[in-house]
């Protein structure tokens, strides 16, 4: 008589001698440590009687049985349980597949779309127009105190050094100037007697191009814009501060006027391109609500670059455009008919 049971792991079907149960075995197919059931033997009363044995039948003696800790257990498989769990480990896909596919389509699809919408564009390049103006010097442009953070009573005291005396920075072409008022730190700009300003119309609706790149990317240049101005305005009235204090500080003219002066008058195009002429390289001091920018140039300027100007991580603005100067309009004969007061920029 043999015990046919299962392997509770691996669901193989295993015969052994009855001889064997209640002893541990090993499964020979997944290893598993088992104990052999022990199935109950039927009462001695119940057995047959020996008379009722066939007469050429004698009851054989049993053989001692081994008693190993592990004996080897012979196993019958059972080829449809294998076959199903086979099947079944075919038909479930890896966690990995699960996530992954999606995700990769996901992400092709966004390629696809940010190909679509970028591929399809004309370059960021062509021809723009621009104009002298007669004008020396543009309105003021107003640094709030709120952007300083200064307590009240150093925005009274800044306010009071620089209304006597204004910060002054002086190039060949410009000159810039920081004047206390009631309102902030104002920004003035004039040219020098060599130079002159000259308005380019950038975002026009020629440019379609353009303006759909600026829209793109203004909130990004506005705050790198936005982050540098702080930064040097804050460095600034520190400095300022100790100078009216009486503690010998050197500022450093050329860092205020680009981080300080130029990132408070423009906005995200006028922070992100810059002038090329044959000699210099010139950054716009002023842009207003229109998208137009103020360069100043020397006064004989015909042509100029508009390209990204490079930061740490490369250029910021991808394209190039020529730019053509019209010579400034002669004054008209009655001062409050002239054309240049309606290009003059506007508070951005």
């Amino acid at each position: 008589m043999a015990i046919e049971f299962e392997c509770p792991n691996c669901a193989a079907v295993m015969r052994v001698p009855d001889a064997y149960a209640g002893k541990q075995g090993r499964c020979p197919q997944c290893e598993t440590r088992l104990l052999v059931p022990d199935i109950p033997r039927p009462d001695v009363g119940s057995a047959p009687a020996a008379s009722d044995l066939p007469l050429s039948t004698s009851v054989p003696q049993a053989a001692p049985v081994p008693t190993p800790a592990a004996a080897p257990i012979a196993t019958e498989r059972n080829p449809a349980l294998r076959t199903s769990r086979r099947g079944r480990s075919r038909r479930r896909p890896s966690r990995a597949l699960v996530i992954g596919i999606p995700v990769i389509g996901f992400l092709l699809l966004l390629g696809i779309i940010a190909w679509s919408l970028t591929g399809s564009l004309p370059a960021l390049s062509g021809n723009l127009a621009a104009r002298m103006l007669t004008e020396k010097s543009l309105p003021r442009i107003i640094i709030p105190w709120s952007d300083t953070g200064l307590s009240q009573a150093d925005r009274q005291t800044l306010q009071a050094v620089l209304a006597e005396n204004a910060e002054t920075l002086t190039s060949e072409l410009v000159t810039c100037r920081l004047i206390g008022t009631d309102d902030g730190i104002a920004v003035q700009w004039t040219a020098s007697a060599s130079a002159a300003w000259c308005v380019v119309d950038a975002v026009s609706d020629s440019e379609k191009p353009l303006s759909l790149w600026l829209k793109k990317e203004r909130p990004r240049l506005t705050a790198a814009r936005r982050t540098e101005l702080l930064d040097a305005l804050s460095s600034y009235c520190r400095d300022k501060l100790q100078q009216a204090a009486g503690t010998d500080v050197t500022i450093d003219a050329g860092q205020v006027r680009d981080l300080v002066a130029l990132n408070a008058a423009t906005d995200a195009l006028g922070f992100a391109v810059a002038a090329k002429t044959d000699k210099r390289v010139i950054r716009p001091a002023v842009e207003n609500e229109r998208g137009q920018l103020y360069i100043c140039v020397p006064s004989d300027t015909q042509t100029l670059t508009l390209a990204g100007r490079r930061s740490g991580q490369g250029p910021l603005f991808p394209g190039s455009y020529h730019v053509v100067i019209a010579p400034a309009a002669a004054a008209p004969a009655d001062p409050e008919q002239s054309t240049d007061a309606e290009t003059m920029p506007e508070k951005p």
